[in-house]
């Protein structure tokens, strides 16, 4: 799912730049990641592969 959202997020900021080449580039991913949120925290996602 974060997957998911970081993707969209990035395809919706090459949307939002409006320029002549609709392409989502590694800028866009990067801007992206520090709007999206992750749906773990480290220590809950530490606790989750310790329990499996």
């Amino acid at each position: 799912a974060d997957l998911q959202n970081v993707c969209r997020e990035a395809a919706m900021e090459a949307l939002r730049a409006q320029t002549d080449t609709p392409y989502v580039t590694m800028s866009h991913f990067n801007s992206s990641l520090s709007i999206i949120p992750p749906s773990l925290n480290e220590h809950s996602n530490y606790k989750r592969i310790n329990e499996s």
